[in-house]
């Protein structure tokens, strides 16, 4: 489950240290290390299930030498003791790291899935309900947040907000932990996330009240894991949500009648809700009565706000709670947002991610979703037409060449994960809004694509013509998303650098 090499080769040294009498680890890790945070524990279990002796040093620029001479000293005494008491270890208990997860998801058993964009996940869940899987909505609170730091090492914060959420709905909602499961995508970026489930499930052998006898599911993000059908809905499910949210940013900082927009939402999302429970039949007709909701709507874009464009971690992007209702705050402080659907942005990533398979001869995925990718694109067109009618834009094409698109960054189609996908991003919405004054990166604590890509905020800036703000949310609290006010009340740079770009 490891998805890092030198963590691999550490936990194999770990695992030789121990079967050799007179020898004893010393590991050096570096504050808050994104893959460490996982690993430490490991070791730490492989050394306790031989009950043999280690020193984990965490270096940071604020020990002193003094501090870490200490604990050497005492870890030498340490070892010393064990190799002269001549300890016979016995059989190794692994019991503590044996995973329970699962890859093949129950009709018998209630999912959980967490809600990390507030509108296209409830839709998932009308449809995993109409195809017969019970499902629930993760109940996420900032307290179910704050709380989830309990568990954190150094992780991403999602990781433990997705255990702390899960404990409160099954709560909330009285259900029987052993018939539950908790979805977590299953994804083999080099990033975190591959850990996820075996960790996750660690942490709930320990939570209490029940949740050790939970699951965690492993599920894909497009459900190609449940049926075809399923796939489609929910790329209609997050290209209908995803549109949707356009519109009313689109509209909602010029609407005459404060409120009308908000309502409108709220009647669409009924709607699809309907839809995808299969109360309503004809999907075109659905999407008609949703349109003629906002064409009603009195507003007046004469006097443009600076356009802010948000994009980042895919948890935190389209969660309101995570980001601090981050949409509401800059519009309430005079700014107009840019959002991205899901679904756009798997058509964006698609033909990188086609090119690195073929290179890798993973020819049976590329045939497996090509031809499922292509047909969902035709689809969308075909419905694109509704909505062209209020976004009054045509349906967005990415077909430049990605190579072409990440050289300047020094990265190759060989890297991979959130920070090349944010480049692709930050590359396509300065091109479809050539007047946007602000990207905005939304980030949750320890997030290393998210680390990365703030590292690269100057040149996105150099390449874009528009300034990068990175917000990085620790689950504290906290008026995070105050650091954007002085770029919507002098705006004139982001201004500045799109005409610039206009005329490069």
């Amino acid at each position: 489950e490891v998805n890092w090499n030198f963590a691999d080769k550490i936990l194999r040294a770990a695992e030789k240290v121990v079967q050799t009498d007179g020898l004893y680890p010393v590991f050096l890790t570096s504050f808050k290390c994104g893959p460490d945070s996982f690993l430490v524990e490991y070791f730490r279990k492989i050394m306790d299930a031989h009950n043999k002796p280690y020193l984990v040093l965490e270096l940071d620029e604020h020990d002193s030498s003094v501090g870490y001479e200490t604990r050497i000293e005492a870890a030498v005494r340490s070892f010393r003791n064990h190799r002269d008491e001549s300890f016979e270890p016995g059989k190794p208990d692994y019991s503590g790291i044996n995973p329970r997860y699962s890859k093949v998801l129950s009709k018998r058993r209630t999912l959980v899935i967490p809600k990390w964009d507030d509108t296209a996940v409830p839709l998932i869940a009308d449809i995993l309900n109409a195809q017969g899987y019970p499902t629930v909505v993760m109940e996420e609170t900032e307290q179910t947040i704050r709380k989830s730091l309990q568990w954190n090492n150094g992780q991403c914060i999602p990781m433990n907000a997705l255990v702390e959420g899960f404990a409160a709905t099954i709560r909330n909602r009285g259900l029987d932990p052993s018939v539950c499961s908790l979805w977590v995508p299953e994804a083999n970026l080099s990033c975190n996330i591959r850990m996820f489930p075996h960790h996750i499930q660690e942490i709930l052998k320990v939570y209490g009240e029940g949740l050790e006898k939970a699951e965690v599911y492993q599920g894909m993000l497009a459900y190609t894991d449940l049926s075809p059908m399923v796939t489609v809905l929910a790329y209609q499910a997050y290209m209908f949500s995803g549109l949707i949210r356009r519109i009313s940013c689109r509209i909602r900082p010029y609407e005459k009648n404060p409120g009308q927009t908000d309502e409108a939402v709220r009647k669409s999302m009924v709607l699809l809700s309907e839809l995808f429970l299969g109360l309503r039949k004809n999907t075109g007709q659905t999407i008609q009565e949703i349109i003629r909701l906002f064409e009603w709507i009195p507003y007046d874009r004469s006097s443009r706000k600076p356009l802010v464009a948000l994009f980042g971690d895919i948890y935190v992007r389209d969660n309101s709670v995570m980001n601090q209702d981050v949409i509401s705050y800059i519009e309430q402080n005079g700014g107009e947002v840019v959002t991205m659907a899901y679904h756009e942005f798997t058509r964006m990533t698609c033909d990188m991610y086609f090119k690195r398979w073929g290179r890798e001869w993973r020819l049976r995925k590329i045939m497996s979703l090509k031809p499922i990718l292509s047909a969902l694109e035709t689809m969308e067109k075909w419905y694109y037409r509704y909505f062209e009618k209020v976004l009054e834009e045509p349906v967005a094409m990415y077909k430049d060449d990605p190579e072409e698109i990440l050289a300047p960054y020094s990265i190759r189609m060989d890297h991979e994960g959130e920070s090349q996908d944010n480049l692709l991003k930050t590359y396509y919405i300065s091109r479809q809004y050539p007047d946007l004054s602000l990207f905005v990166q939304l980030n949750p604590g320890f997030c290393c694509a998210g680390n990365v890509t703030e590292a690269m905020s100057g040149k996105i800036r150099d390449m874009t013509g528009v300034p990068v703000l990175s917000l990085t949310y620790d689950g504290t609290g906290g008026l995070k998303n105050d650091a954007i006010l002085p770029y919507l009340k002098y705006s004139e740079g982001g201004q500045k650098g799109s005409k610039e770009r206009k005329l490069v």
